[in-house]
């Protein structure tokens, strides 16, 4: 909920620069993909649930292919796609870290869904906003299926 007040308030801010919008936003994508595929892979090395080690597996295959998709557009056309994790989310992260068995299931199963909608919002935003046919062809490609479960 923190990750989506936070998104949402950087929107407020990317319309005060309307024509870098659809890149702003593409970013915010590229930043959720990351953060999803690093607690993905934090999930392959404590969990012991099959479920979630499935899911792992396929969120790590996903974000780094979403993440690819947008790093060649943002390569030419020069935006920012990541400036890796604040401070706050390498807390956060270190703090599942420490949790184990079912807690840490949890918190990743929980942690899954709110990247997925964070990065449904960020992916949205960024189509409503493009001229960029390329941009609009790499958001259209990201691997949504984590959004829908």
């Amino acid at each position: 909920m923190k990750s989506l007040l936070i998104f949402l308030c950087l929107g407020v801010a990317a319309w005060a620069i309307p024509t870098r919008a659809e890149y702003f936003w593409a970013g915010k994508a590229g930043e959720v993909s990351q953060e999803m595929t690093r607690y993905a892979r934090l999930a392959l090395q404590r969990s012991q649930d099959p479920s979630v080690l499935d899911s792992a597996h396929r969120l790590v295959r996903e974000g780094e292919l979403n993440f690819h998709r947008l790093a060649v557009v943002a390569e030419s056309q020069e935006f920012p796609l990541s400036t890796g994790p604040t401070a706050a989310q390498q807390q956060e992260f270190r703090a599942m870290a420490q949790l184990t068995g079912s807690a840490f299931d949890r918190a990743f199963l929980k942690k899954e869904h709110d990247c997925a909608v964070a990065l449904s919002l960020c992916r949205n935003q960024a189509l409503a906003r493009s001229h960029d046919p390329a941009l609009t062809q790499a958001l259209q490609g990201l691997d949504m299926e984590a959004a829908t479960r």
